[in-house]
């Protein structure tokens, strides 16, 4: 294919998806319009270079933002809306690169695509056009560099120095007269966010090779490496090391079984008491110190099976402690989750509470996949990369839950209502979409002592009035399902 040709039609469809982002966007609020983008993105993507979609990496990153896209269609909550973004930038870095294992290197081409975007379509356009592009890129580096740098170092010397920035008159004014006849509407600003976002991932990066290279110098597995100095001195130093690691390991897993029969006596069993400051003290106090127990945990684990001692002979039980090590973790890592649960069923659900178990969801995910690093002999490389898939996974998971509804309801059953939290449900949920239960269960909501049937009344109104005002400033392509039907159960 002709390559100006292409340079027309790629150039073409960054113009076109910077203008659809603009007629989706502006003036529309967020719903609808985010899926319809998506679509679209995944369909050009599709007609454009359909060997992508061969690529394990790219079809998670499709994946995942159809699937948060349609969360955001149908929830409507803050976490799908991140989770989206983080696929978005991920499925920047996957296109322009999609041989890459390690989603980090793809977020970081990512971002420096999104940077370089507009000297991208500076060179493109001169390509398309038929112009030497070496030549301008050349000479046009020569003349914007110095000139950016002597705009930069002017500002900054007239703030500094007063008399400087007299001896050039009323600079100032000029800036603002600049920046008034510069400044963007939003139709202009949401173009902007499309040019750039579409031209990173239709225009080639420049770092996509390097990434890619980088990439390719790790190793999933590991591989012994043979000692250069004596055969002998390093048979000795590995047992050495064998040792060390035997020993501190059944040392350590004695240790850790005490912690885990307390907790399963005073936790599991129910023996501890159950009053406000027990529970307070079961989450606040002791649980930071279980996690970061866990983690030193993994830090020692990754320390002793490094190198040639997965491949020292006879090192059964060295394993078998480490398996057992690793399952007393997961142990401790359900006590602080059950520790958790514990203080949510008596006290209730919070964002803090759920993020702790989403924490923890974490946590249990690397545990099990150090397992499968020892028993497979995985690099540290191997290990983070399938941590990193792991844990999108586990993030769109979470991001598929309506959890300003499910705390409401969750809170709003009968075995919580002695310590029913009123005020947070109301005042400190930054979501307004709980009001339909709120006043479903308003007669519960006054048994508390923190609101009077007359305060009760206001700031269930005024929750409504958010809702209400937020869903008539979106236009008919920035609603979504559950705006819809929240306003139909308001009505």
């Amino acid at each position: 294919m002709n390559p100006i040709k292409t340079s027309f039609a790629t150039n073409g469809l960054v113009l076109a998806g910077s203008l659809l982002t603009s007629v989706l966007f502006t003036y529309q609020g967020f719903g609808l319009n985010t899926w319809l983008l998506t679509v679209g993105i995944l369909l050009v993507l599709r007609w454009q270079n359909p060997v992508l979609f061969q690529h394990n990496i790219f079809l998670l990153a499709a994946l995942g933002l159809v699937l948060t896209a349609t969360c955001w269609l149908l929830i409507d909550t803050y976490l799908a809306r991140f989770t989206w973004m983080v696929f978005a930038w991920l499925l920047i870095g996957v296109t322009q690169a999609p041989f890459l294992r390690f989603v980090w290197y793809a977020f970081l081409l990512a971002f420096s695509t999104v940077v370089l975007v507009p000297w991208s379509g500076v060179a493109n356009g001169i390509r398309s056009l038929n112009i030497k592009g070496r030549l301008f890129t050349r000479w046009g580096a020569l003349l914007v560099i110095p000139l950016l740098l002597v705009a930069l170092f002017f500002l900054l010397y007239s703030r500094a120095s007063q008399t400087f920035a007299g001896l050039f008159g009323h600079w100032h004014t000029w800036l603002q007269w600049l920046q008034s006849i510069s400044n963007p509407g939003p139709f202009f600003g949401w173009a902007m966010a499309g040019f750039f976002f579409f031209g990173a991932l239709m225009w080639p990066s420049h770092f996509a090779r390097l990434a890619q290279e980088r990439d390719g110098l790790w190793s999933d597995v590991l591989k012994r490496k043979r000692p250069q100095q004596a055969r002998t001195t390093s048979i000795l130093g590995l047992k050495r090391e064998y040792y060390i690691a035997l020993i501190s390991l059944a040392s350590l897993n004695g240790l850790l079984l005490i912690v885990n029969l307390t907790d399963a006596y005073t936790i599991w069993l129910g023996q501890a008491p159950r009053t406000a400051t027990a529970l307070s003290e079961y989450v606040h106090e002791g649980t930071g110190f279980l996690i970061l127990s866990i983690m030193v945990a993994s830090l020692v684990l990754l320390a002793f099976f490094r190198r040639n001692l997965h491949f020292y002979p006879d090192s059964a039980w060295l394993r078998r402690l480490a398996y057992c090590w690793i399952g007393q973790n997961l142990f401790l890592t359900f006590s602080v989750a059950l520790r958790n649960g514990l203080y949510a069923h008596t006290y209730g659900l919070t964002y803090l509470r759920i993020g702790l178990f989403f924490f923890l969801t974490l946590v249990g995910i690397g545990l099990l996949s150090l397992a499968g690093k020892i028993r497979f002999r995985y690099s540290l490389y191997g290990l983070i990369r399938r941590n990193a898939h792991a844990w999108l996974v586990a993030l769109l998971a979470y991001s598929m839950v309506p959890w300003d509804l499910t705390i409401t309801a969750y809170n709003l059953q009968p075995v919580r209502r002695t310590e029913l939290d009123v005020r947070y449900l109301i005042q400190d949920m930054a979501s307004a979409k709980n009001i339909v239960l709120l006043q479903r269960h308003r007669d519960i909501l006054l048994q508390g002592t923190y609101y009077s049937e007359e305060q009760l009344d206001t700031a269930l109104r005024q929750k409504e009035k958010q809702l209400t005002k937020t869903w008539h400033q979106k236009g008919p392509l920035g609603g979504t399902l559950m705006d819809r039907w929240l306003m139909t159960q308001l009505d």
